[in-house]
């Protein structure tokens, strides 16, 4: 099916556009009558980061199949850049809670400030490592971490006094663990290309929403073909599911074209 976009306009040879985070966009260039091409350039802020966009929809973008491999960037925020596994279990969530406020909280009194963060952050092995692929030198080091622990604080703080306390991470931990599960329960399901129990899954979680899904009667073809092969086929093998985050992750759709003709 053809695009059919929300708005359309003509961005006049010298102006800009910003756009709002979550907006999906398109451009072409227009016929010109010395036939003469024209060029467009669309470039992305650093920071800061649409944190608090991406912790409010933050189950409606991991299961999207555009943004949803994002989530491996996203995760930082809600950990603090540190090792965490996702879990269903409260006591595991407590434990990284305290496993947050023990490496951050430097002062100990209940909350985090960007400056707490920014100790923390720069002692991160991954954090690290990306800022070194963006600064070119200590200045730009020094940037890099000032506003990215800004962007990390944000993401929790939802009273707008950019601290992020103990009960405020303990609520976007509590999120981020749902949420993880909850896209590993959907990837399981589709790993025995079980539509039905899928299908169900997803509607069990109407409670969460402002309005009933409505499930989709075709699918991409890719996924057509898994759910033609019937519940119960295995598709991925449990080790093949570990290295996969999201119904968006290229290495899943790769996978699947080279596995569904073997298995059809």
């Amino acid at each position: 099916k053809k695009w059919n976009p929300d708005l359309r306009f003509v961005n006049r040879a010298g102006s800009a556009v910003i756009w709002p985070p979550g907006y999906l966009h398109e451009t072409s260039t227009l016929e010109n009558e010395d036939g003469k091409c024209a060029a467009s350039i669309t470039l992305q802020y650093l920071f800061p980061q649409p944190v608090q966009f991406i912790r409010a929809f933050l189950p409606r973008l991991s299961l999207s199949s555009e943004v949803g491999h994002c989530h491996y960037r996203w995760d930082d925020y809600a950990t603090f850049a540190m090792p965490m596994k996702p879990s269903g279990k409260q006591h595991k969530i407590d434990a990284q809670v305290d496993t947050v406020m023990s490496a951050v909280d430097s002062n100990g009194d209940g909350s985090v400030t960007p400056n707490e963060a920014e100790v923390h952050l720069r002692q991160q092995r991954n954090a690290m490592m990306r800022a070194t692929t963006i600064a070119t030198d200590q200045h730009g080091l020094d940037l890099y971490f000032r506003f990215y622990s800004q962007d990390v604080v944000a993401y929790h703080d939802t009273d707008g006094d950019m601290v992020a306390s103990k009960q405020e991470i303990f609520e976007s931990l509590m999120q981020w663990n749902v949420v993880r599960m909850r896209v590993k329960r959907a990837l399981q399901l589709f790993a025995v290309a079980n539509r039905s129990a899928l299908e169900e899954f997803e509607s069990s979680l109407d409670h969460m929403r402002r309005s009933p899904v409505i499930l989709p009667e075709e699918h991409r073809p890719l996924m057509a073909q898994v759910f033609e092969l019937g519940a119960g086929t295995r598709i991925l093998t449990k080790q093949e599911l570990r290295q996969i985050g999201s119904f968006s992750d290229q290495e899943l759709w790769s996978l699947l074209s080279g596995r569904i003709p073997q298995l059809a």
